[in-house]
């Protein structure tokens, strides 16, 4: 059975939104993430306009991201008031563009934003770009007319249609569900001026309604390429006369050149599902769900479809919870992924703004009234299901492997004298930083930095936000605090190396001193 992700996919109907897919995956693979997240947001606004245009007779969707998504909602005759499942989905775009106007793209800082990391901004593209998916469809499905360029090819899931117009054989052929070009076979012996000429009717019947073949222009020059530009789709389409024995083939391409690239979408993991889902010991188990929720599409089951994807989730959080030796979650699916979440903080670039997109998804996948009632919605459903599946599962996979990283230059890491300009040798086994404020002595051992003094010369109290800060830069990314009877004692659990720190302060001479040490 063939899974709805290979067809459900972004159609190439606009050069806008063409570009600003092409432009994401680039920023992606070039690891400017803050830039992919902007992007992602802007296929979503492009999708909102693209669609308000060609519902109102050419009139612009102006606002922010809100107002598009309500104007958008409102020509395609949605009632978010009536209809919890549309109200969720705004509700989720909207927090997608809250996430990023906290990243470096957004307009307006007061100081610097952390950045979102690899992983997320993958997330956050596959979701937006599955919204505009689906609201493209929906959009089309409203539509009137069909098997035009743009349009839907019908009968559906036929890679080409041969239709008769006018006595004039037609072929067309789809991508993605959409027309995406046509043959017609003009068989008149007519000379090329001829042919142009009278086959204007013919042409119109298969290019967008708002293009004229009557406003067509020449290519490069030549007399058998033109192309004629539609308004609606912002877009050229090329064509071609070839001349054969009967008469004429006209060749009519929505195909745009300027931005193919076979790394487009690079950013999406089209692997199987079987790839996709590999995940330890519960392999098998999560990879016969995902495909029953591939088949459970097609029942249109709203109860069935819920419930197999809430213990897909739950079995995928188990089994993370499981690997890495974490207390089994409790609670319903929105709790248990919040847990798990919050173990995976480590590995996430912005844990709060995610979880505020998490958040309205689960509650849309939770809903005790699920509302689908056409296929396009199942199947937006499943790949949101999809999209938090394969995102914690590869947060997993990151986190497992950052474990293994051994940390440098700091307590219980491994020293690196190169990385620390400001150090010299100060015996056998110590190093020191010395300045007019601060004095910072490594001991090492093996390899390893296992003790650390400071000594602040114009601090005399622990309670200061300079001590705070140099210390916390000599402790590895995951510390927990342990309790300890001393008031002038602290203890920590270095969590990625697996040992216990001390670290114990004194006032001398007015000077504070500070002296962290590795502990069994």
């Amino acid at each position: 059975m063939i899974d709805f992700r290979e067809n459900f996919q972004l159609p190439s109907l606009n050069n806008a939104i063409d570009e600003e897919l092409y432009k994401l995956d680039k920023n992606w693979t070039s690891e400017d993430y803050d830039a992919t997240l902007n992007l992602a947001k802007s296929i979503v606004e492009s999708t909102c306009k693209f669609i308000y245009y060609q519902k109102n007779s050419g009139a612009n969707s102006t606002g922010n991201l809100d107002e598009l998504l309500k104007n958008m909602m409102k020509c395609l005759d949605i009632d978010i008031g009536k209809n919890n499942f549309f109200s969720k989905l705004k509700s989720l775009m909207t927090k997608i563009g809250d996430a990023r106007n906290h990243t470096s793209v957004a307009h307006g800082h007061r100081k610097q934003n952390r950045s979102i990391q690899k992983e997320e901004a993958r997330f956050y593209s596959s979701v937006c770009i599955d919204f505009s998916t689906y609201f493209l469809k929906k959009f089309s499905k409203s539509k009137s007319s069909r098997n035009r360029i743009g349009e839907l090819i019908e009968p559906e899931n036929l890679e080409y249609v041969n239709l008769n117009i006018k006595g004039y054989d037609v072929q067309l052929r789809e991508c993605l569900g959409y027309v995406n070009s046509a043959c017609i076979e003009f068989y008149e012996k007519v000379s090329l001026k001829s042919a142009v000429r009278k086959s204007t009717i013919l042409i119109n019947e298969v290019l967008p309604q708002d293009a004229d073949w009557q406003n067509r222009e020449k290519i490069e020059a030549s007399d058998n390429k033109f192309k004629v530009y539609s308004q609606g789709y912002d877009r050229d389409y090329d064509i071609v006369f070839e001349e054969v024995n009967e008469g004429w083939l006209i060749y009519i391409d929505n195909v745009t050149t300027e931005f193919i690239d076979y790394s487009v979408k690079g950013f999406r993991d089209l692997s199987s599902v079987d790839k996709k889902y590999s995940l330890g010991n519960s392999s098998l188990s999560v990879i016969k769900d995902r495909k029953e929720l591939n088949r459970l599409i097609s029942d249109k089951n709203a109860t069935n479809i819920r419930k197999l994807s809430i213990k897909l989730i739950k079995d995928i959080v188990k089994e993370v919870c499981r690997q890495n030796g974490w207390e089994k979650p409790i609670g319903d699916v929105k709790t248990q992924v919040r847990t798990v979440a919050s173990k995976l903080k480590t590995v996430i670039g912005r844990d709060d703004l995610l979880w505020n997109v998490w958040n309205e998804m689960l509650e849309l996948i939770m809903q005790p009234r699920l509302r689908l009632e056409k296929s396009e919605d199942y199947i937006l459903y499943a790949a949101f299901v999809d999209d938090i599946c394969v995102f914690l599962i590869n947060l997993n996979t990151i986190y497992k492997r950052k474990e293994k990283e051994i940390p440098v230059n700091v307590i219980g890491g491994v020293f690196n004298l190169d990385d620390m300009p400001n150090f010299s040798r100060d015996g056998d086994d110590s190093f020191l930083s010395t300045n007019p404020v601060l004095d910072i002595k490594l001991m090492v051992k093996s390899g390893y930095i296992e003790k650390i003094a400071f000594k602040f010369k114009t601090i005399s109290t622990r309670y200061d936000e300079f001590v705070d800060d140099t210390i916390r830069d000599y402790f590895p990314g995951q510390v927990e605090s342990v309790s300890s009877d001393d008031k002038d004692l602290k203890k920590y659990y270095l969590t990625q190396l697996n040992v216990y720190c001390e670290e114990k302060y004194s006032v001398s001479d007015g000077m504070l001193k500070v002296i962290l040490r590795l502990t069994k």
